[in-house]
């Protein structure tokens, strides 16, 4: 019983200190804010920021993602969202890596900030 115990506490120490790390890191500046139309032409795995909005919910974690320059569908765990909410008014910035198949362009999204009305 006591082994349990142990292992029970070595295990939600080592998550929740895995998790305490989710945020922050390097930033080079290689990753410049680009539109959809851009990110819709870039080589697969490239990673991209995009600024715009979602205008409607495709599955339970694939949204349509909209700038001025055209729309994509965007992928994003609820994990992702951080607690955020956001609706169809609300201004996105989200970061994330180009999926490229051979019918369709989307970005899985890694980074997700509801930018403040101002």
């Amino acid at each position: 019983m006591k082994k349990i115990i142990a292992m029970f506490v070595f295990f939600v120490t080592i998550t929740s200190t895995a998790l305490a790390y989710t945020a922050g890191g390097f930033n080079d500046g290689t990753n410049s804010l680009v539109t959809v139309k851009e990110a819709s032409k870039m080589p697969d795995n490239s990673y991209v920021t995009l600024k715009g909005n979602i205008v409607k919910r495709l599955t339970s974690d694939e949204y349509l993602f909209r700038d001025n320059t055209g729309t994509i569908n965007v992928e994003i765990d609820l994990e992702k969202w951080m607690g955020q909410t956001a609706g169809p008014n609300d201004t996105l910035e989200i970061t994330g890596e180009v999926d490229k198949d051979f019918t369709s362009t989307k970005i899985d999204v890694d980074i997700v900030k509801v930018i403040p009305k101002k």
